[in-house]
């Protein structure tokens, strides 16, 4: 018998050995953190998952959250309550990928402030926009012709990131998409951690997710937030504008 056993270790350490290496190879599941696919009377307990300030209220009709009201300076935010890891020290096969998508309607009227998601180190705004940050942007300005050369150039999505400071743009006309026309429109904002890259897409709703994104964003967001806590945000405000926000669905999950 004490033979057996000392063949039977180096065959048993050696199944063990190729195991650990297999699953070390293999794929990470991608890991949905909320998908919210409308908005209902859950989001007035008092553990609701999602937080809403401001003038932002729910619309039990809708089943959506209406952001801003139709008057100047009207402001609403919406986060995401608990702070979220896009990498773990305890599964370094996570590199920190993920994918937001979120689907919105603005009234017609051009905003330059339009309606905004961040990503950031603290929660809120404008407190995420003094730290390390990623964010997205869609509005309507009055002044993009001298930044594209065309009238149609006011349907305007802006992607920023703090660390490097970035700013990039795209016409949203290029897509055949109004922003203000106030139908519900959707928005898919990928992060690819091996290519370092951050694109972003826009359709309306009900269409297939676009194969070319509208615009994209070199950047090392896993280095920027590492294995911090960081925090999500939908914010929208009227400035000198009475536009309407609503926002209808919000879904968040880790690819990679």
């Amino acid at each position: 018998m004490a033979t057996i056993y000392v063949y039977m270790y180096p065959l048993l350490f050696s199944i063990l050995v190729s195991f650990f290496f297999i699953n070390s190879l293999a794929p990470v599941e991608p890991s949905i953190l909320f998908s919210f696919e409308k908005f209902d009377t859950s989001l007035l307990k008092f553990d609701s998952k999602i937080g809403v300030y401001c003038d932002a209220m729910l619309d039990v009709e809708e089943l959506s959250i209406k952001m801003t009201n139709a008057k100047k300076f009207s402001g609403g935010i919406v986060t995401y309550q608990q702070p979220i890891k896009i990498m773990e020290e305890k599964n370094p096969k996570r590199k920190g990928s993920f994918r937001t998508h979120f689907s919105f309607s603005m009234s017609p009227e051009k905003n330059e402030f339009g309606i905004m998601f961040v990503m950031s180190l603290l929660k809120g705004l404008p407190n995420a926009l003094t730290r390390d940050f990623i964010g997205v942007k869609i509005n309507i300005r009055h002044d993009d012709t001298q930044l594209f050369g065309n009238s149609d150039a006011a349907n305007h999505v802006g992607l920023y990131a703090s660390t490097p400071p970035w700013a990039k743009f795209a016409n949203a006309a290029d897509a055949n998409l109004v922003l203000d026309s106030g139908e519900r429109l959707q928005l898919w904002l990928d992060y690819e951690a091996i290519s370092k890259r951050v694109e972003v897409r826009v359709a309306q709703w009900g269409k297939k997710r676009p194969v070319a994104p509208s615009l994209w964003l070199s950047v090392n967001l896993s280095k920027m937030f590492n294995t911090q806590d960081v925090f999500l945000t939908l914010a929208s405000i009227t400035g000198n504008s009475t536009q309407v926000c609503k926002l209808y669905s919000w879904s968040f999950e880790l690819t990679t």
